[in-house]
């Protein structure tokens, strides 16, 4: 599957590798549960909200969205709360 390597360039590659992975694995998680718990099992929640806190403009936005989507499940949004984000804060992100 797509969604390791994208979760390894999340956490190692360059800023706009950064970007392009928040942005590919937003849409992935756009309406699937089940893509968004396999993103999540891959270990993409810290990344992606370091890339909120530290990343450019774009990829923040994208964090943002992968996040939001990820949120509409309740164990996910749990997760995504202890890291200090709620659903409401990341939807006016994105």
């Amino acid at each position: 599957g797509a969604i390791p390597p994208l979760v390894q360039l999340l956490r190692d590659g360059s800023a706009g590798d950064k970007e392009t992975a928040a942005y590919a694995l937003g849409n992935l998680s756009a309406g699937s549960d089940e893509l968004s718990q396999s993103i999540a099992q891959a270990g993409a929640i810290p990344p992606l909200v370091q890339l909120l806190r530290d990343g450019s403009a774009e990829g923040k936005e994208s964090a943002a969205a992968c996040l939001f989507n990820m949120a509409s499940i309740a164990k996910l949004r749990e997760t995504i709360q202890a890291h200090g984000y709620t659903r409401d804060q990341l939807e006016k992100m994105c």
